[in-house]
Parts: structure tokens; C-alpha cells; sequence
């Protein structure tokens, strides 16, 4: 069986744009599930890679079952990801969701007639939207904090806070007596550098663009699960393969970053408010990912899986490939909810894959064994995405 594993970073979708200028933890990221990818499935099938030019003598494989592709042409990458990929039996792509590369690239590799590791195009569109995955989630009964689109507030008066009437999500609050705390994100984005906080809602209003979300922000800590799915007429010879693989929850470590006015302490997260300080001035914190913990006690494995649960038995059963979900586990059980929805590979792989001896990734191998168990315990494995580019530390035992 032949494999095509293209990351979007590291694998030539941006090869007019100076390394330099691409985020280092965003390549750092890319770079780490890519090599993490091309690992697991080179253990049971021929790889095939594409390799951004510039990253080809650092990253070449010594390994006999992988073939990096050297992309040099930024107007061909895709064209040339489609070639190599048409030859394989299989094709999973990392891309982000920015710019709707991650659909745009999809339904190419699809219209091709590449078969691919992916989700269905109805649910890479709804995930890859937030604002769409609120709608989603509040519609199949998922808690998911308070969403207001741009559109919604710029057009609707709010003189004492947002209109509860207009949002979707159940989580949090939207009374300025509270101490509610507000985010600002893109509907598209796919990491934490554009999202901002305040305790100031009107001056996140005011600065939204129309692509925009605003979210009331809950107190809780920041989790992510990866769910490994197959659609049943895929493995309908296989017995053994009756669901999902839902790994288990895995912590976040998300900080913020404070801008000219308020702070923020070094462990606090997205979805952690003690040690945060924001100002009145939008864009006073941003937040940056840099690697993840776990797994999570058993108390808070039984919440996200609950959760994580609830996603899988909503979407439909003909996925395929990666599903990351990302959550919040409240200060209390209640305010468990879940933030959004990823169609691809997370960057927790990373971190997960080491709490089996097994592979997770043969769970599409038709000719193999799909027995992975994990460890059991808490806070095993901890992960920082903040080094070189491609070599996240991973540390067993922590």
C-alpha cells in the first residue's frame, strides 16, 4: 500500500514566502505532525511526501519506505501534490483552515479522484467555519460557549452587552456585572495568534471585521481529543472496527500574551482565567500554543470523552481520517463545552501517539492488526512545539 502524507507548511504550499516570515510555531507545528505522519505510516505502508525545497536537506527521510517529493514552484505545488498523490492508495493532507485552504485543497485532491483520509466536504465546510460549527453544535444539543457573528452585532443595537437573543451556544455569560471576559476570533482561523481578549466587549465589537466571531470566554482549562475515523462501508470486512478511535483527552498549554495594558501568568490558558489580567483596550491578550500535557485525570477524562462522544455520534458515520476537538473543561462539570471542531490532524498527536506501544494510524491498515490500547494514569507525556522547527521535545514520564 502507498501513502501520500502532504503537510501545507512543510510541504511546499508556501515555498514564495521567506521561512522567516512564516510563524516558527506554526512550522514548528507542521513540521512536528509531519514527521510524526510520515513515522507511523511508513511502519506498514510506502510513504510518499511532499518537501518544500529549502527544507529538503533537514527533513530528507533515510527511511527506504519514504519518498520525499522537492517542491519549488509556489504557482504548481498543488498540481504536483495531485500527481504524486494520484499514484497512492491513500492521501492525507494538513493544511489550515485560513483562506479555506484546507476545502479548497480537499475538493481538488477530490475532483482528481484521489481517494482521500478525510472528512466528508459538508463537514471540512462546517468545521473549518466557527461561526458554522457554533450553528452545528448548538443544533445537535453540544454545549458550546455564546457565538455572535459580525454581522449579527454590527447591525443590532447593544447598549448593556450583547444580545442573548442573537447568539448560539449555551456557555457563559453576557451580563457586564459578571466579570464576563470576551474573545475575538476569525471564523477561519486556525491558531491562537489572532484571537483577542477583553473584559471590554464594545471595543472587540468595534474592532470586528465581518469574518469575525465574538465568544463570551469560559472559565475552565483548555483540552483537546483526536478522534481516528473510518466510515463503516471502508471497513465493512472488519469485525473489529464496530467506531471511532477516541484517544484520550489531552491538556492545551495555551498562555496568553499580554499586549500594552494587563497580563498574563505563565501557565494560564485560553480557557483559565486566575493569573489573567485585560485592560479595557482591544487586543490587551492574545494566545499562543506551545505544546500540551497529559493525559488527563480520570475524573477529567470521563468529562471530554463524554463530550467527544456527543461530536462523534452527531456527524455522520462516513468519515474518514483525522477529527480534533477542542474543548473546555469547566471550573464546573456544567460548563464543560465544546470551542471547535478541526477536520484534520492536531497537532496533540504529537504528544498522544506515545502514550501506546501500538500505531495509531493502523487503524486504516486493511491487512493489519487495529488493537491500540493506551496507558493509563495522568500527565505522562508533555510536549513543547516552541524548538527547532520539526523537533517538538517530547517528554515521557513527566
Amino acid at each position: 500500500m502507498r501513502i501520500f502524507v502532504g503537510e501545507f507548511l512543510c510541504g511546499g504550499g508556501m515555498p514564495a514566502t521567506d521561512l522567516e516570515r512564516i510563524p516558527s510555531t506554526l512550522l514548528c507545528e507542521g513540521t512536528s505532525m509531519w514527521q510524526a505522519l510520515v513515522e507511523d505510516f511508513s511502519q506498514w505502508a510506502e510513504v510518499v511526501t511532499p518537501l518544500d525545497r529549502r527544507l529538503v536537506d533537514e527533513f530528507s527521510q533515510a527511511n527506504p519506505r519514504v519518498r520525499s517529493v522537492k517542491i519549488d514552484d509556489a504557482d504548481c505545488f498543488l498540481n504536483d501534490w495531485i500527481a504524486e498523490a494520484k499514484a497512492c492508495d491513500w492521501a492525507l493532507v494538513v493544511a489550515p483552515e485560513t483562506g479555506q485552504v484546507l476545502e479548497s485543497t480537499f475538493a481538488a485532491f477530490r475532483e482528481a479522484g484521489v481517494q482521500m483520509l478525510a472528512c466528508t466536504e459538508s463537514v471540512i465546510r462546517m468545521a473549518s467555519d466557527k461561526w458554522l460549527t457554533a450553528q452545528w453544535l448548538s443544533q445537535h444539543g453540544i454545549p458550546t460557549p455564546l457565538t455572535w457573528s459580525a454581522e449579527q452585532l454590527l447591525a443590532a443595537e447593544h447598549p448593556s452587552g450583547p444580545p442573548r437573543e442573537l447568539a448560539v451556544g449555551c456557555v457563559g455569560s453576557t451580563s457586564r456585572h459578571e466579570g464576563s471576559n470576551w474573545l475575538r476570533k476569525p471564523r477561519d482561523g486556525c491558531s491562537g495568534d489572532a484571537v483577542r481578549a477583553s473584559r471590554d466587549w464594545r471595543s472587540l465589537v468595534a474592532g470586528m471585521d465581518t469574518s469575525d466571531v465574538l465568544q463570551a470566554r469560559v472559565d475552565g482549562r483548555s483540552a483537546s481529543v483526536i478522534v481516528l475515523s473510518y466510515d463503516h462501508e471502508f471497513f465493512r470486512e472488519r469485525a473489529d472496527r464496530v467506531g471511532p478511535m477516541v484517544c484520550p483527552v489531552m491538556w492545551q498549554d495555551c498562555p496568553w500574551e499580554s499586549g500594552v495594558r494587563g497580563g498574563s501568568s505563565p501557565g494560564s490558558s485560553p480557557g483559565s482565567s486566575p493569573g489573567l489580567s485585560l485592560g479595557s483596550s482591544p487586543g490587551d491578550s492574545s494566545v499562543r500554543y506551545r505544546g500540551g500535557s497529559g493525559p488527563a485525570t480520570e475524573a477529567m477524562q470521563h468529562r471530554g470523552l463524554a463530550l467527544a462522544e456527543r461530536v462523534c455520534r452527531a456527524l455522520p458515520s462516513s468519515q474518514l481520517g483525522f477529527i480534533g476537538i477542542d474543548m473546555i473543561l469547566g471550573d464546573r462539570p456544567e460548563d464543560d463545552c465544546v470551542i471547535e471542531i478541526n477536520p484534520r490532524m492536531t497537532t496533540s498527536y504529537v504528544g498522544v501517539r506515545h502514550l501506546t506501544d501500538g500505531n495509531l494510524t493502523s487503524v486504516w491498515n486493511p491487512n493489519g492488526s487495529h488493537e491500540v490500547t493506551f496507558r493509563g494514569g495522568s500527565d505522562q507525556i508533555r510536549w513543547n512545539v516552541e524548538g527547532p522547527a520539526g523537533c517538538p521535545l517530547v517528554d515521557e514520564g513527566c
